[in-house]
């Protein structure tokens, strides 16, 4: 069984013991995030920006986590790490 944690004055004040003046309340204020409005939400940050835009691209296309990292690897073989295709040989001109 359980250990009650619980101190003999929470106890008492959960079982209605006390009321009124000495009635035990629980301060509230904005800082609590559970609590907070809407628009006091903190930034997102990079990471979880960019895991957010790739679960969306999971979802939206219907692959696994292996897919996803093949087709990446793919469009890098093809697009090269800076995202641009490679210079082709076929319209430079060569001395």
């Amino acid at each position: 069984m359980a250990k009650n944690r619980h101190s003999p004055l929470q106890s008492a004040a959960n079982a209605g013991h006390f009321s009124g003046r000495y009635a035990i309340t629980k301060k509230t204020t904005i800082r609590n995030p559970g609590n907070a409005p809407a628009g006091m939400r903190r930034k997102q940050s990079e990471y979880a920006t960019q895991l957010n835009e790739k679960q969306k691209l999971k979802f939206i296309y219907g692959v696994l986590e292996h897919q996803h990292l093949q087709a990446i690897l793919i469009w890098l073989s093809v697009r090269g790490h800076d995202g641009r295709k490679p210079a082709s040989s076929a319209g430079a001109s060569s001395r």
